[in-house]
């Protein structure tokens, strides 16, 4: 899957796939920009940013949303300004020390990426020296009453400095992006990409279509679908599983877990009920425990006993874009309200290491899932993971959690019995079970796979079988 940092493939003809470059005005440009009302207004009039008291802008948060688009139009607006890391824009310079030169002369200043090797010296790039030059640029600018603007540069960001936070595009945003952007593009194609691409900048949506472009000599549904799928590493339809055979009455483990999914599918059995009675019911649920307790299965379980269907998804697929897939995930549960979503591994996309207590990623998060339960969320959403502890405490009041332990000798005892349908010499299920302590159910199935083909073989299971059973199998069935 390419990574989004690497640059765009060309055709292997050598054409490439163009992109139209309209000349936006500002105001066009700030109709593509999902910023704050106070800055759209305060930018709309770069000719008097000059005499107002915030004429110092960083453009941040969001690559690709519209800040360069932005400030292409400000560069052709504010005319001539300098420019560094911007190309094809006003007088561009090359160092800072050039473009402090250039300062008395603009009318405004652009200053795209923040590059240490703009201080000068490009075999030995000094950070400190780049600072102290761009505070010179800040202070003569100022001084002069001529706008500066830093877009994508958080590094050179000093405190202090006016932040202008560029959201990603809305879905009317994205498609008055393709009708200027990409005008080949039909309405029917428009429509899908943006979907398909919610959450996503522009420079993803020039991805998808080029790479779409690679596949045939003209873009198409097909072509769009296909480079979606390698671009953003989410699927572009989520296959379900219907007509489960499995139900309630195939769980064995803790009377606990039994309770608590029994209960599950009461409240959803009768929802009409339960709102009328006032019963709090909830739609998002966290399963935990050690691999092979049977967490997936009694997901099978219970989508077999409520006849739904179940989506399963497995998380290290979908964690690239984690607020994209959770849209489409509750987007398609609500499509198909009695669907069960089951997200293995889901530390992979919640876990405590993705997101600190202060990434704006976790509020997101928040109010997406608040959002969708105060819309009557009709469909569950089951988050499946080995160690609860990864999981961000940011979002764990949302979910109730249910826990799935290692059997116990009674439990794994009840599990085998269950499995045995004839009699059997040689089969000591005590001995067998005592044998595995502190194994999970998948290890009980790859023990009695392993002992089932030994009675086949032989008729019979030998003494010495049990001696062997922790070491895997050289020959693994099913």
């Amino acid at each position: 899957m390419r990574s989004p940092d690497e640059p765009l493939p060309s055709r292997p003809d050598g054409q490439g796939y163009q992109r139209a470059d309209p000349d936006l005005s500002v105001a066009q440009a700030l109709e593509l920009c999902n910023i704050p009302e106070h800055y759209k207004l305060l930018l709309s009039h770069p000719e008097r940013l000059g005499t107002s008291p915030v004429s110092q802008l960083a453009f941040t948060r969001y690559e690709g949303s519209g800040s360069i688009l932005l400030a292409k139009a400000l560069a052709r607006t504010l005319a001539p300004v300098a420019t560094i890391g911007l190309p094809g824009m006003g007088i561009q310079c090359q160092t800072l020390t050039e473009l402090l030169d250039c300062v008395p002369k603009m009318n405004g200043i652009i200053f795209l990426g923040a590059v240490p090797h703009f201080a000068g010296d490009n075999e030995s790039p000094d950070f400190y020296r780049a600072a102290q030059l761009f505070l010179r640029i800040k202070r003569e600018s100022r001084h002069r009453g001529i706008p500066l603007f830093v877009v994508q540069s958080e590094q050179m960001v000093i405190s202090g400095d006016e932040s202008v936070p560029f959201d990603l595009p809305s879905r009317s945003q994205r498609l008055r992006y393709l009708r200027l952007f990409h005008p080949q593009l039909s309405a029917r194609q428009a429509s899908l990409l943006v979907n398909a691409a919610d959450e996503q900048s522009y420079d993803a949506l020039d991805r998808v279509i080029f790479q779409a472009s690679l596949y045939a000599d003209a873009i198409t549904a097909k072509t769009l679908r296909k480079a979606m799928h390698e671009i953003f590493g989410v699927p572009d339809d989520f296959d379900m599983l219907r007509d489960i055979k499995q139900g309630l009455s195939d769980l064995i483990g803790k009377k606990d877990v039994l309770r608590a999914v029994r209960r599950i599918c009461v409240l959803r059995k009768e929802s009409v009920r339960a709102q009328a009675l006032g019963i709090r019911t909830s739609c998002f649920f966290l399963f935990h425990g050690p691999a092979g307790t049977g967490k997936t299965f009694t997901a099978r379980a219970i989508a077999g006993e409520l006849k739904s269907p179940l989506v399963l998804l497995k998380s290290d697929k979908l964690k690239q874009y984690p607020l994209v897939v959770l849209r489409r995930v509750i987007s398609l549960v609500e499509t198909h309200p009695n669907a069960i979503v089951f997200i293995d591994e889901a530390e992979k996309l919640f876990g405590n290491h993705r997101y600190g207590e202060d990434t704006f990623l976790v509020g997101d998060f928040q109010e997406l899932l608040d959002s969708a339960f105060k819309r009557s969320f009709k469909g569950t959403l089951i988050l499946s993971m080995n160690e609860p502890q990864r999981f961000n405490p940011a979002f764990r009041d949302r979910f109730v959690e249910i826990e799935f332990p290692l059997p116990t000798h009674e439990e794994r005892v009840q599990y085998l019995t269950e499995k045995t349908r004839e009699h059997i010499p040689g089969l000591d299920i005590e001995m067998l079970s005592r044998r595995l302590e502190g194994g999970s159910y998948r290890e009980l199935d790859r023990v009695w796979e392993e002992l089932m083909v030994q009675y086949l073989e032989l008729g019979y299971i030998p003494d010495d079988s049990y001696r062997a059973l922790i070491e895997p199998p050289k020959v693994m069935f099913g």
